[in-house]
């Protein structure tokens, strides 16, 4: 298709067997350090309004990803509550900052 074409030769799009794709596509997911700059500032915000919302005593379940760790690095210096996750950033960094919170 001409059309096609001349998308693939603009570099918009790279054609493969049945479709189309971003050139971005070949170059594989970003890094977390690159994720965890995207939309820092909006990321501490939601962690910061999600951390005054969790009670003492209470436990707390943490998933994968940039804005669940930067909630979960605020609640770590805190000794009231237990954590469960699966998050291998945050549980490196309960244990590289000798955290207060219990993390499982």
């Amino acid at each position: 298709r001409r059309d096609l074409a001349e998308l693939e030769a603009a570099g918009k799009v790279v054609r493969v067997r049945g479709a189309v794709v971003h050139p971005s596509w070949f170059q594989g997911e970003p890094t977390l350090a690159q994720k965890s700059r995207a939309a820092a500032g909006s990321k501490r915000d939601i962690a910061a309004f999600a951390a005054e919302l969790v009670p003492s005593g209470a436990s707390v379940m943490i998933d994968a990803g940039t804005t669940c760790l930067a909630f979960g690095r605020l609640l770590l210096p805190r000794n009231d509550i237990t954590i469960w996750t699966h998050s291998l950033p945050l549980a490196a960094l309960a244990q590289e900052t000798n955290a207060a919170a219990q993390v499982v």
